[in-house]
């Protein structure tokens, strides 16, 4: 790799250059060896991701260039009550620059950890586990992906011959790369009370999203979805829901500060419980936060926003009577900024604060009923 120059690439292409095919009647080397311009162009590569899908999608890259597999399989690890599921998130095959990237999925159509006695040594023993080739078959190795202390996802080679003990030790430490930039990148990107993404990052997210409505994603190149039990249909849409706590500022008069910050606890705790591992949620700091609901029917997300209202609502919160939110959603459309999408919101929650609060308030229902103007495409919000 080191006697490759760097050189400006498409956006689809891995960072890291490959190296030329050998001259042909020549042998492939049996093991790649890097030297230190090759381990700063690692680092670089790993370093450059600015978000979980690209940092995922370039340690593929890397591991395909050092180790030759002939395909590299990313699994992420999805817990969903007491089952770990697998999503197969990314994968690059020999002779491929670009990679296969999931599709949305269904959590319940996603194989159970269980169902893979492989992968799941591999978690339980928590490190790398070779497993011959058979007949027909060729060798494999699993190794664990660690976020911080605990295994977040799998990593799966095809290989032509299993791993020397020099390349599983070069594989570890690029997972041990890949964790410390996931940490920074996680780092960066939540609310360091309640865990949640933070204010700066919805922008961009919203962006991507945005241009994968309108089918302009820069990754067109798609891992075929496992047994997706209900497809999407023309009925679905994705919202943006803002909620905000009732008489907060009186909860921090009364209680004090350390308990109002017990309240966002508690209140970002029941958020996660009510919506799913692929809807994105935020906290805009003070009592406000922020949910990108993926897609799902007008009625299901209407159904949703009063679930969370509810739940809320009965949640024992410590020396507090009741607490309870306001909730003002919109549907995303294909043209938004996050500015635009967000006022639309922004106006259902205001809405609902000014006439009663603990209530779910859907902007396009307040427009078609009157109740508030319809806002401006031009109208922009200042959010950063």
């Amino acid at each position: 790799m080191a006697d490759i120059p760097g050189a400006v690439h498409d956006e689809n292409a891995p960072l890291i250059p490959a190296q030329d095919p050998p001259p042909q009647g020549s042998q492939a080397p049996v093991e790649y060896v890097p030297d230190a311009g090759d381990a700063l162009q690692i680092v670089s590569v790993l370093s450059h991701a600015q978000d979980r899908e690209e940092l995922d999608i370039q340690l593929t890259h890397v591991l395909k260039e050092m180790l030759r597999p002939v395909t590299t399989s990313h699994y992420r690890l999805m817990q969903f009550g007491p089952e770990t599921r697998v999503l197969l998130s990314v994968e690059l095959r020999r002779g491929s620059v670009k990679p296969l990237l999931a599709r949305p999925w269904d959590p319940d159509a996603l194989p159970k950890l269980s169902a893979r006695a492989d992968l799941l040594r591999c978690y339980t023993e928590q490190s790398l586990v070779q497993i011959p080739g058979a007949t027909g078959r060729r060798p494999r190795a699993i190794l664990p992906v660690f976020a911080d202390s605990e295994i977040t996802g799998i990593i799966e080679l095809m290989l032509d011959r299993p791993l020397t003990l020099n390349q599983e030790r070069l594989a570890m430490l690029v997972l041990t790369l890949y964790r410390n930039q996931l940490m920074m990148i996680d780092y960066a990107q939540r609310d360091t009370l309640t865990g949640l993404l933070n204010r700066k990052t919805f922008e961009s997210n919203f962006t991507k999203l945005v241009t994968s409505i309108s089918g302009h994603s820069q990754f067109n190149n798609r891992v075929p979805f496992l047994g997706r039990r209900r497809p999407p249909n023309e009925l679905q849409r994705n919202w943006i829901v803002l909620v905000d706590i009732d008489h907060f500022k009186r909860i921090n008069d009364t209680l004090g500060h350390g308990f109002g910050d017990e309240v966002l606890l508690l209140v970002a705790r029941i958020l996660r419980s009510s919506f799913r591992i692929h809807d994105q949620l935020y906290r805009f700091g003070g009592e406000e936060f922020v949910i990108v609901l993926d897609r799902t029917e007008t009625d299901n997300a209407r159904a949703v926003c009063e679930r969370l209202r509810e739940k809320v609502e009965k949640f024992d919160f410590p020396q507090l009577s009741t607490v309870s939110i306001s909730v003002g959603y919109s549907e995303i459309q294909p043209a938004d900024t996050p500015a635009q999408a967000f006022s639309r919101a922004d106006v259902a929650l205001y809405y609902a604060k000014e006439h009663g609060r603990n209530q779910v308030r859907r902007y396009e229902d307040l427009v078609e009923q009157g109740l508030v103007q319809l806002r401006p495409a031009s109208v922009e919000l200042e959010l950063f």
